[in-house]
């Protein structure tokens, strides 16, 4: 996940240099606007990348915290089902006693 974020972060930062460059150039041959337009794409391609990366990033974290607390309900709906089997043997000991 974090080598994944950095190398969006650096193709992004590229690109977007790149994109700088030819943007301020004024070049208008085939090759540079050819060049530019890529540049373009890669930045845009980018910026999706790293919107995706998150999104997927919150979801799992999401479904992790989602996991952790049905894990915690399930442990005390245990410790319950424990308890009350356990009042339950001792009501039925006090009346044998009795």
């Amino acid at each position: 996940m974090r080598t994944a974020f950095v190398a969006l972060s650096t193709l992004l930062i590229v690109t977007l240099f790149v994109v700088i460059f030819l943007a301020g150039s004024g070049k208008v041959s085939d090759i540079y606007s050819e060049t530019y337009k890529a540049a373009i794409q890669l930045l845009v391609v980018a910026v999706t990348g790293h919107v995706v990366t998150f999104l997927v990033a919150k979801l799992n974290h999401e479904r992790e915290e989602t996991r952790a607390k049905d894990e915690f309900r399930r442990k005390i709906i245990e410790k319950l089902n424990e308890s009350f089997i356990e009042v339950k043997r001792s009501e039925q000991v006090k009346i044998v006693v009795a």
